[in-house]
């Protein structure tokens, strides 16, 4: 079975070729105050958290031991020697702990000194996390926890580290680095905080050692809570200035049937309402998979790619990512074919593309008209009228043709 799969995708891996890769140093890293806006609430529970399960550590040995004891008794720390009579071999210890904390310190303070403050708290924090990981009582707040420490530490290496891709050697180099990285740290610090939050409202002498961060905690929260009532709204309103998505639905779509937006600028409007009835049409009338032509454009702010997105069937060309997953040689050419076939005047061409394309429908609505001008539209009409194509679709923004001879 092995040789078999093998032989199978032999051909893949034959003609294959991945866009060059692999990681580099980030010139720069996040700055600071922005970093603080996404990561405040966690920064501040991690720290709260982090230090309370290693205060009230389990640990007896090493230095997580030692830490946990020294923030049990830090009103006592200036008196040494109260230190070494609690704990056996506490001068090997201790030159453990400073080792290691001086280590520590060295990493913090060349992310500071090469400008990467946000890296020195991310650092900072995951060694926090993880010696609470170390030290804390039960299994649940140990996961937790280590959780959190992975969370922070790969924020570091985001910071430090970039994947290269396509948008190397330009100001949004480290845009898909954070972001594919980011998410997968946001849902860590979300579990591994979430679950020890209750910590801070423990009533036990543990809980009220908790009063100040408790404050801080809260006020944290409620301006991360203020984004939903304040934010979504005006984020709407900047999209779809001219309508609003019914409330109380579990229909995706129902945000198409008043929306509106503009594409590449305020001079173009796209409605959504024809386009929904025009892919409601498709989803009610086209069985199988049939290729469809429609712009190929991003999906990011014009909006592209709605057939195959809001239909399942295929089209010539995906989104703007193909280009970023699969050379460009092959991805640029098929884009070409099908700017051609919307631009040119040419129905003899035009056919010619259909064929090439296997195409079985062809859409023109709004956003082909913004990107490929009216110029070449008229031929599709003079296909129809010699019997070529058949406008299968209209309204007053969108027509659809079924091709009908081959």
């Amino acid at each position: 079975s092995g040789g078999l799969g093998m032989a199978l995708v032999l051909p893949f891996l034959r003609w294959y070729r991945p866009p060059p890769g692999g990681f580099a140093l980030a010139e720069h890293g996040s700055p600071l105050m922005h970093f603080l806006r996404v990561w405040g609430l966690f920064v501040l529970l991690s720290v709260a958290l982090g230090l309370g399960a290693i205060g009230a550590g389990r640990s007896r040995r090493g230095i997580a031991g030692f830490l946990a004891l020294a923030l049990r008794r830090w009103r006592r720390l200036p008196r040494l020697l109260d230190l070494v009579e609690r704990r056996r071999r506490a001068n090997r210890l201790m030159e453990r702990a400073g080792f290691t904390l001086l280590l520590a310190l060295v990493g913090i303070l060349a992310l500071l000194v090469l400008g990467r403050a946000a890296g020195a708290i991310a650092l900072l924090l995951g060694l926090i996390s993880l010696l609470a990981a170390l030290t804390a009582r039960d299994r649940g707040t140990r996961f937790a926890a280590g959780l959190t420490a992975l969370a922070w530490f790969i924020l570091l290496g985001t910071d430090v580290f970039f994947l290269r891709d396509w948008l190397a050697g330009g100001a949004a180099f480290r845009m898909n680095t954070v972001f594919k990285f980011g998410f997968q740290a946001w849902l860590l610090l979300g579990l591994g905080c979430g679950a020890q939050a209750a910590g801070l409202w423990r009533p036990s002498e543990e809980g009220r050692s908790f009063r100040g961060w408790r404050s801080l905690a809260l006020v944290l929260i409620w301006l991360a809570a203020t984004y939903p009532v304040l934010g979504a709204p005006d984020r709407l309103a900047g999209r779809f200035p001219n309508g609003h998505a019914p409330i109380g639905t579990l229909d995706g779509l129902a945000f198409m049937r008043g929306g509106e937006y503009f594409w590449p600028d305020d001079a173009h409007p796209v409605q959504l309402a024809p386009e929904y009835e025009a892919l409601m049409w498709l989803r009610d009338n086209v069985p199988g998979t049939p290729v469809v032509a429609e712009a190929a454009l991003g999906y990011y702010r014009e909006g592209g790619s709605r057939v195959a997105a809001y239909t399942g069937l295929p089209i010539p060309l995906g989104p703007q990512h193909e280009g970023e997953q699969r050379p460009k040689a092959p991805v640029g050419a098929r884009a070409a074919e099908v700017r051609r076939l919307y631009e040119t005047a040419d129905a003899v061409e035009a056919q010619r593309l259909i064929e090439e394309l296997s195409l079985s429908y062809i859409y023109v609505g709004q956003l082909e008209r913004i990107a490929y001008g009216d110029a070449g539209l008229p031929k599709f009409e003079e296909m129809a009228a010699s019997g070529q194509l058949d406008p299968v679709f209209r309204n007053d923004r969108v027509t659809i043709y079924a091709l009908t001879a081959r």
